[in-house]
């Protein structure tokens, strides 16, 4: 009898191995494949069991539109996503010429060109085809100017099966040089580390200091923020908030700031601010937000480049 239990253990350990480097080769490679749904039972004796799931019951996915972008903001953009939250699946739409070469071929992008400056999302659903979405997956629409900042490497997958779509609020950060060239070389997560406060993160915001910025109005208090849907539900993608299909439940999720929130650098230095409120027709937001940016610079939060890899 003790003989056919150690035979049983034997062979449910070598079971075990050759799945794990399957799903490792998987892994390492870039862009993901998409894993097949397994299950590692390790028998120690012959009345204890324990279940390990191995892989994912879906993919993530982030798409982002660019225009005459410096590779060297799109390369820390990039990388974040691929090695600070996990996202192996990347698209990039480009805007009046291809995508820089060397960062396609790289980090392995998918990306398409269009002449229309525009932000036309559609193009979002024929970018992937390897791998192509599956309608578990979740896509994310984001701006090359917006970290997401993940604080609890479950909050979406904690929230999948009740929810389609998942909003991250977004929270401003203030710039500390005025030329771009003082920024050059720099990391930008690592140099804007300051930003402005919230009443959901636990900040209290003193009626004096709101004083000091009272004709801030909107521009300094409206977010917007970004939101992932499940690739099944989609029936229109907007670029702050989706649109669900009849199909699905169509339920939106908040995400608790604590958890996961975007971090937005929208003034990387004063001079960018001012040229992209003129690149985007924006230059009266952007000439506000300049004005005001001590408003954006009152709390100190570099957690962003602690961000953990999203679960899934």
């Amino acid at each position: 009898m003790s003989t056919n239990l150690h035979q049983t253990h034997h062979i449910h350990v070598i079971l075990c191995v050759v799945i794990v480097s399957i799903i490792i080769i998987g892994i390492n490679r870039i862009p993901i494949q998409r894993q097949f749904l397994s299950i590692c039972t390790i028998h120690a004796n012959s009345s204890n069991t324990t279940t390990y799931p191995l892989t994912s019951r879906y993919a993530y996915y982030v798409c982002a539109q660019v225009w005459n972008e410096t590779s060297e903001h799109m390369t820390e953009w990039i990388e974040h996503q691929i090695f600070r939250l996990g996202f192996r699946n990347i698209c990039m739409i480009s805007v009046e010429q291809p995508l820089n070469k060397t960062l396609v071929t790289r980090y392995h992008l998918a990306t398409i060109t269009k002449m229309a400056r525009a932000q036309e999302w559609k193009y979002c659903l024929e970018c992937f085809t390897d791998p192509p979405m599956q309608p578990q997956d979740i896509l994310m629409i984001q701006d090359i100017d917006e970290f997401l900042n993940v604080q609890r490497s479950d909050a979406v997958s904690a929230l999948y099966d009740s929810y389609d779509m998942f909003h991250f609020t977004d929270l401003r950060y203030g710039y500390v040089y005025e030329k771009d060239e003082q920024l050059k070389g720099k990391s930008l997560l690592a140099t804007n580390v300051y930003r402005r406060q919230n009443t959901d993160l636990g900040e209290y915001m003193h009626p004096k200091f709101e004083q000091l910025f009272v004709g801030c109005n909107d521009t300094c208090y409206t977010t917007n923020g970004k939101e992932m849907i499940k690739v099944g539900a989609i029936q229109e993608l907007g670029t702050h908030y989706h649109t669900a299909n009849n199909r699905s439940s169509g339920k939106r999720v908040y995400v608790d700031m604590k958890h996961a929130r975007l971090n937005h650098y929208s003034m990387r230095t004063r001079e960018n601010s001012l040229s992209t409120g003129a690149k985007w027709n924006k230059n009266q937001y952007k000439t506000d937000l300049t004005k005001y940016n001590n408003f954006f610079k009152v709390v100190y939060d570099p957690t962003v480049i602690y961000s953990k890899k999203l679960l899934s």
